[in-house]
């Protein structure tokens, strides 16, 4: 069944053939009157299409789109297949998602099935969402998890465009949301123009949708690393293929790890792509050479699309790699858009090379004329009438499904988008200072040139070299090249990578030559930053930091060599630098480990008895020292050191949280605001580190923060120490319960009535409730039993139906469990259910025996 299919199916009512589908949308008002086909040939072409066979025509036919759209009910983004970012919205959730890059796959069962491998589990508990972002590799990625989502009713789904703007006075009440809330970004709108004031909420963006604008309050939840994936998705893809003969779940799992140690891939979505094209292109358990993978790929793709006759197809395939290549360096250039944000077409034919614009405007020119004999007079006159060649090479590639979407178009699929844009990168680097240089200068593609930069200093440092004797006279660019040298090299040292001392000494002086020290406490680059940009000023901060503490003789003032004692750090350097740190994250686009390695250096500069303002970062390093409460109630005030605090301590911050936890009973257990405060910003931080002790005080003298406990955020020991004192959850808390638990949940519960408790249980885990309730029938411990039956809801009938059905069939109602059973099959037999036939089947059976028991007592 394909993407048409579905939808039809989906629709209410479903439309059950293609022929119906026809008719439906002849017959609509909408349908244009200058074009009336057969509805025999409408329902062709439909078939068609929903094998994803010339989608095209309805990609060029947006008034059909809108049509079919109004005829299935569901949102024209849904009619739109291959565009990778469109959210349905239709008022009923589909049960089903295609993959668009797996096309042999099994469609995912959306209510049956868990999210594939690749995926955060956060984003399957909303419940737990406190005002959490996920940056997904791709927009098709935030589709599916959306779907997801709303199939099984978790959140609800929003797109960006659909959020109205944030009030002019914030009401506090908003901040209180009773449903979870997925909102999809995946348009360079600013994140800032709309309302996100609510805490249950998560925001879903691609790689290419800047974070910034998003603020402080915000915890990202970080993706797998696609190593970790590699093999459960390549099992995963073939437990679910319908074409695996030649497919190997070993060689396919080892080639993709393969691929994301090279680059090649980086999330769930560019991983399915690959597995995809691997068995065909891998022989003999052979991991492929990635460059002969990309080309053979690329060519089978244009010799399989319909635009090109054999003269046009040969150029195709002969300059179709290095066009996608310049392609990709031309968006990396591009200074309006991230290279692989949607484009519009006219955008990315202004993107084709020059010299392939002009290449085919020749080979196309000759293909109309018939070959190659002709002459110099009727080419030239061919190729003034002709569309132009970007528009040519925009088409071949759209044909080939190398550019995807609709209105605007992806770059895709994405592994091979990022071996491209390796390939891109490496001419770039190759090329000079000056081109590298020009590259920086367009800040959308400057960020992936300076990670790429990052990667390779460690192994190419003659790139140092290379900018050490700059000409200050050689233009922006240039100096632009030296001074981003100049600072990942500080972040590389901050890392803990090794560089000749010589090397950094060159850097230092360069440094010195290039800076501009407009006051004894304001020293900045020439071209990289401005310190008005707090976080860019930071980051050049603390590369020189970095590097002058490798230089122990090295001179400079204070604002760019904290090192030598006494001396002042200027505040406003001190503020950029936090600022930065603050911004790092490991897994949105900041330097890996950047942050916890700045934090730790800026403790040392404090230590070392640099002078510094007062300043958040030196709690951090009182709490490493030696605590008291005054400082964690400090610490509250600075909610953006959560995360600083607990990447910098990793293994320590148990400790830490389990000093907190011990300074606030000794201080007489203080319910205001602080960080150990059950609605701080530190509560995911400090509460799963909550102590017996604690728990138990707060429990005996009724604090209160028992009202507010997170749940959510408890350990193990927590939760069970609350089940053995007897605690009340909360009905909305119970989702929280370690499924290990659930056994000592239905022993308390049970036995003191909480009817409450138990149907909240049975609704959050009901296979784990399913499996206790077998083991209690096995033990015979009837009350529980009865209990349980009593609570238990449709939804696990089938589970419960055999069980009755196993025992009646066995002993008869000799048993205690038939009788038990009698009221839940009552209420199963009366209400609308597929079950429901069965339940009364049940029910009839089991008191039909008791009615012969009765009688045969009575005539006893």
């Amino acid at each position: 069944m394909g993407w048409l299919r579905d939808l039809m199916q989906d629709a209410d009512p479903p439309v059950p053939s293609f022929g119906r589908l026809a008719g439906l949308c002849l017959r609509h008002p909408a349908w244009p009157p200058h074009t009336r086909p057969r509805a025999r040939s409408l329902a062709s072409l439909f078939s068609k299409l929903d094998r994803e066979v010339g989608l095209e025509w309805l990609t060029d036919r947006p008034e059909i789109r809108d049509i079919l759209a109004r005829v299935l009910k569901c949102s024209p983004a849904a009619v739109s297949p291959g565009a990778g970012g469109s959210v349905t919205t239709s008022p009923k959730p589909a049960s089903r998602f295609r993959f668009h890059q797996a096309r042999t796959a099994r469609p995912l069962e959306l209510t049956r099935e868990p999210l594939p491998p690749g995926f955060p589990l956060e984003l399957a508990t909303p419940q737990r969402w406190n005002r959490h972002v996920w940056r997904c590799a791709t927009a098709a990625e935030a589709e599916l998890v959306a779907c997801w989502l709303r199939a099984r009713r978790l959140a609800t789904v929003h797109t960006l465009g659909d959020l109205a703007p944030p009030p002019a006075t914030p009401d506090p009440l908003q901040q209180i949301s009773t449903q979870p809330e997925l909102i999809v970004a995946c348009s360079e709108q600013p994140l800032n123009t709309v309302n996100l004031t609510n805490r249950n909420i998560c925001v879903v963006v691609p790689g290419f949708v800047d974070l910034r604008s998003l603020g402080t309050d915000w915890t990202t939840i970080p993706s797998p690393q696609c190593t970790a994936f590699a093999r459960e998705l390549a099992h995963w893809l073939a437990a679910r293929s319908t074409t695996s003969a030649h497919y190997s779940a070993s060689i396919v799992g080892r080639a993709l790890e393969h691929a994301a140690e090279a680059g090649l891939i980086d999330g769930f979505d560019a991983a399915l792509g690959l597995a995809q094209v691997l068995p065909e292109f891998t022989h003999d358990g052979q991991l492929p050479d990635w460059s002969d993978l990309a080309t053979r790929v690329v060519e089978r793709r244009f010799s399989l699309s319909s635009v090109a006759t054999r003269n046009e197809l040969q150029w195709l395939v002969n300059q179709a790699v290095p066009a996608l290549v310049g392609l990709v360096r031309n968006a990396l250039e591009d200074g309006a858009l991230s290279w692989d944000a949607p484009r519009t077409a006219e955008r990315w034919q202004s993107l084709v090379p020059v010299e392939f614009q002009r290449t085919a405007d020749v080979e196309w020119a000759r293909a109309a004329l018939g070959g190659t004999s002709v002459s110099a007079s009727d080419l030239e006159r061919q190729i003034a009438s002709a569309p132009s060649g970007a528009y040519r090479v925009f088409s071949a590639f759209e044909a080939a499904g190398l550019l995807m979407g609709a209105p605007t178009l992806t770059l895709g699929p994405r592994w091979l988008a990022l071996w491209a844009r390796s390939r891109a990168q490496n001419d770039l680097l190759t090329a000079g200072v000056t081109e590298w240089g020009r590259a920086l200068l367009n800040p959308t593609g400057a960020g992936a040139l300076r990670a790429r930069l990052l990667e390779d200093l460690p192994r190419r440092p003659s790139i140092l070299d290379a900018i050490t004797d700059v000409d200050l006279d050689a233009g922006i660019e240039v100096v632009l090249a030296a001074e981003t040298i100049f600072e990942l090299v500080g972040h590389s040292v901050l890392r803990g990578e090794q560089f000749a001392t010589d090397r950094l000494h060159a850097l230092w002086l360069f440094q010195a030559a290039t800076s501009l020290s407009l006051s004894p406490e304001l020293v900045t680059p020439r071209a990289l930053c401005s310190h008005r940009d707090p976080s860019a000023y930071g980051s050049w901060l603390l590369a020189s930091w970095a590097i002058a503490e490798r230089l122990p003789h090295a001179r400079g003032l204070p604002v760019v060599n904290p090192w030598t004692t006494p001396q002042e750090v200027p505040e406003r350097a001190m503020d950029a630098v936090f600022t930065c740190i603050d911004e790092q994250d490991d897994h949105a686009g900041g330097v890996p480990g950047l942050r916890a390695a700045a934090v730790s250096m800026t403790c040392r500069i404090w230590r070392n008895g640099a002078s510094t303002p007062r300043h958040p970062l030196t709690i951090i390093a009182r709490l490493f020292a030696e605590p008291t409460w005054e400082d964690f109630r400090e610490l509250s005030t600075q909610p953006r050191l959560v995360s600083v605090l607990q990447q910098l301590s990793r293994d320590r911050f148990e400790s830490i949280a389990t000093t907190a936890w011990k300074l606030w009973s000794a201080a007489g257990r203080d319910s205001s605001g602080h960080a150990l405060h059950p609605r701080s910003s530190f509560a995911a931080a400090f509460w799963p580190h909550v102590t017996d002790v604690a728990l138990r005080t707060m429990l005996s003298e009724a604090h209160p923060f028992i009202s507010d406990i997170p749940y959510e955020y408890l350990s193990l020991a927590a939760h069970r120490l609350l089940l053995l004192v007897g605690h009340d959850y909360p009905a909305t808390a119970v989702a929280t319960l370690p499924t290990s638990l659930v056994s000592a949940a239905v022993e308390t519960w049970g036995r003191t009535k909480r009817d409450s408790s138990l149907r909240a249980l049975w609704n959050a885990c009901s296979q784990s409730v399913e499996r206790e309730l077998r083991l209690l029938v096995d033990a015979e411990e009837w009350t529980l039993v009865g209990t349980l039956f009593d609570e238990a809801p449709l939804s696990s009938a089938p589970t419960l139906l055999a069980l009755v059905q196993r025992d009646v069939e066995a002993e008869g109602v000799s048993t205690p469990l038939p009788l038990l059973a009698r009221a839940w099959l009552q209420v199963a037999a009366t209400t609308p259910h597929p079950a429901r036939l069965q339940a009364y089947s049940l029910l009839t059976e089991i008191e039909g025996q008791l009615g012969g028991l009765r009688a045969a007592s009575e005539l006893e």
